[in-house]
């Protein structure tokens, strides 16, 4: 019996041995992959680093990291077999880390560190400002805003702030990122010239020089400082629309819609000169920066007509879309943007060949269009959808479409290109728009509902002139508070307006009344 119960105890012991030697030995994750992140930081900011790591069992593994500076990481929380882990490390002495990886099975069975991945730490640098930008002149005791930006080189959130060159120096702005336009205001109460200088911080504290100066005059506030007084009245043609000047202020060109003619103004002494003959249904024009050419639309061939203005030669003809109305060209010269109010699209030209490139759907019947100064974008006004299209002019791509007011029509930049004003005809308003967010950020109303028609900023920035055409009148909206300051009687019906790039001279055309207010300081 002893003999039976001791064998069946060696087949227990034996069966017991040999599933124990059938089970598999755990084994710890292979060495991770080599760290991956930023190979250049500076001192006292975090940086991400991620690693990926593969256990042989398929067991779920966490990670750790040796940063290189005497410190490691707590180990992950688990994560699946080849899931990315990725932990964050700063470093306060300028020097270069080298940074690695571990793993570790939920076993805890420990992988090899893996090979070093390295980061050099450099001492923290300094944003860089720019020039303040804002009005050139003004009056005693009024605000004017003006704007700054920094650049920080290791993409730190940045504070700005303004020297005013009276002895006053703002407060610092609220934190934006590296590159966000600061805007503040101040006033001034004595008459002198101020240097307007910005500086910024960022967030470990590094504070930037001064900024170069930008200069503003101010004066008493008696002092007009834009045009204002009617000082000839110019016979055109029949019903005269669009007006442009030549860049080198020499010619004014304005198109007579119920005539065949462009009459072309010398500005030395506001005769016109000479007529060119294009047809019935011309628009409105556009001039390239060299002001070789003159562009202008004609609604009832759809098309755009190519002026050489050496002799005031049409050379060109290019088909766009249905009555094609403003155009705008970019200010680098290439290419013309052309609104065609009947087919609710865009029509690109390529100066160089004067080849329509590309058509871009906007809202419903676009009619005003104007280039920023930088020529990266378009806005377009649609005159029945009550709203603006941005096109980016990269790819020609609708952006944003903002919500302005009933039945937009012209629209106008600032020189800065920070705003753009939108004239909205059924509601006697005009809408500012900030371009940095393509948000409406003041409505303007028109008195004595007034039918706010052509919109032209003067070249300083400081005024917006917009026409109304039930009241004949021609008004002047300080940029600094958008406050309607004056007003100046024109002809009847007027439509558009051009200003000399001196910005002394402005041109308006009246189309009930054949002819051309000059307004002058």
């Amino acid at each position: 019996m002893k003999y039976f119960l001791n064998k069946i105890i060696l087949i227990v012991i034996l069966l017991v041995f040999l599933i124990s030697g059938c089970r598999k030995k755990n084994r710890p994750p292979y060495t991770p992959y080599t760290p991956s992140g930023p190979s250049v930081g500076a001192i006292n900011n975090n940086y991400n680093f991620s690693s990926v790591a593969i256990d042989p069992d398929g067991d779920s593994i966490s990670m750790r990291f040796d940063w290189g500076d005497g410190a490691t990481s707590d180990w992950s929380e688990l994560e699946a077999s080849e899931q990315k882990v990725t932990m964050f490390h700063a470093w306060s002495i300028t020097d270069t880390y080298y940074i690695r990886a571990q793993a570790m099975d939920k076993k805890e069975a420990i992988s090899k560190w893996s090979l070093p991945y390295y980061i050099i730490i450099l001492s923290n640098r300094s944003p860089v400002p720019t020039i303040p930008s804002g009005p050139l002149t003004g009056t005693i005791n009024t605000f004017y805003q003006f704007s700054s930006s920094a650049v920080d080189p290791d993409n730190h959130r940045v504070a700005i702030r303004f020297d005013w060159g009276d002895g006053d120096t703002s407060d610092w702005s609220r934190w934006v990122s590296s590159g966000h336009p600061i805007w503040m205001e101040h006033d001034w109460s004595a008459i002198d010239t101020y240097y307007i200088r910005a500086q910024a911080k960022d967030k470990n504290d590094s504070i930037s020089l001064w900024s170069s100066a930008h200069q503003i005059i101010i004066v008493s506030d008696s002092v007009k400082l834009y045009p204002h007084q009617v000082v000839a009245t110019i016979p055109v043609g029949d019903a005269p629309s669009g007006v442009v000047a030549l860049p080198n202020d020499s010619f004014i060109y304005v198109s007579n819609f119920h005539d065949t003619i462009i009459s072309v103004i010398r500005t030395f002494d506001n005769t016109v000169v000479n007529t060119i003959r294009v047809g019935y249904g011309v628009l409105f024009l556009a001039t390239l920066p060299n002001g070789n050419y003159i562009y202008c639309t004609q609604d009832n061939t759809a098309s755009v007509l190519v002026i050489r203005t050496l002799d005031n030669t049409v050379v060109g003809t290019i088909q766009v879309g249905r009555i094609p109305y403003e155009l705008a060209c970019l200010p680098n010269g290439n290419y013309i943007y052309v609104a065609n109010s009947d087919d609710d699209n865009v029509s690109v030209i390529r100066t160089a060949d004067n080849t329509v490139v590309c058509t871009i759907s906007v809202g419903e019947s676009p009619q005003g269009i104007v280039a920023l100064p930088n020529s990266n974008y378009v806005y377009v006004t649609n005159l029945d959808s009550d709203n603006v299209s941005v096109i980016r002019t990269s790819d020609n791509t609708v952006v944003a479409t903002i919500q302005v007011g009933k039945d937009p029509h012209h629209i106008a930049t600032l020189p800065s290109g920070d705003f753009v004003y939108v004239g909205n005809r059924s509601d006697s308003t005009v809408s500012v728009i900030r371009t940095s967010d393509n948000r409406v950020v003041e409505t303007i109303t028109i008195p004595g509902q007034g039918i706010p028609d052509g919109i032209k900023v003067l070249p300083n920035g400081n005024y917006v002139y917009v026409v109304s055409e039930n009241g004949n009148c021609l008004y002047i909206i300080r940029t600094s508070d958008n406050l309607i300051i004056d007003s100046i009687q024109v002809g009847n019906k007027p439509e558009e307006i051009e200003v000399l790039s001196n910005g002394n001279v402005l041109y308006v055309t009246n189309s009930g009344s054949n002819t051309v207010t000059v307004i002058d300081p």
